[in-house]
Formats: C-alpha cells, structure tokens, sequence
C-alpha cells in the first residue's frame, strides 16, 4: 500500500505498509526521501491511526529512533533504509 500525504499543495509524506511475518510496519517519511533528491518535504511527519469512524487514535508515532532491529526488518522486507534520528515516523505492531 502507497499513500500520499497531502501539507497544504506539496506532498509531505509517503507511508508504507510492509508485511513482517505477523507484524507490519507503516512509514512516513519525509526527511528519509532527500536521499533519493526529492524535496519540499515535510520535516517532521507524524504517523496516526485512527479507526474508521472514530475520533481518536489508537497508535501514534512521531520520530522513529532507528534501532538497528527495524532497519534489519526493513532491509529484509525491501524497503529502503531511513536514516537514524531522522523526522520520519514509523508504526510497526502486530496485525492491520
């Protein structure tokens, strides 16, 4: 799954869903992008899930911290690297 974030007229985020065994991952990210030359991006995106028709989130990342464990997880499932102690956001838990 690929979806765009709309700030205002730009992009500012691209999060994505990658199936790990039993626990998925889903990404904004933002400052993880210049590495590919894109710009006008948001600097510090914000991951919320909120359940249809609800009000309220159920989980909320902002700044990911970059352990070595989810970068693995990453390589592993294809996705690309973010770099550590970036603005990017990350949600990674058991069943979507």
């Amino acid at each position: 799954m690929l979806l765009a974030v709309a700030d205002h007229d730009r992009v500012a985020a691209l999060a994505a869903g990658v199936g790990i065994r039993l626990w998925q991952a889903r990404r904004a990210v933002g400052p993880g992008l210049t590495q590919f030359g894109v710009t006008g991006i948001l600097a510090d995106p914000q991951l919320s899930l909120v359940p249809l028709g609800k009000d309220f989130a159920v989980a909320a990342n902002d700044n990911w911290g970059g352990t070595a464990a989810l970068q693995a997880a990453f390589a592993q499932a294809g996705a690309f690297a973010l770099p550590a102690g970036g603005g990017d956001a990350l949600l990674f838990r058991r069943g979507w």
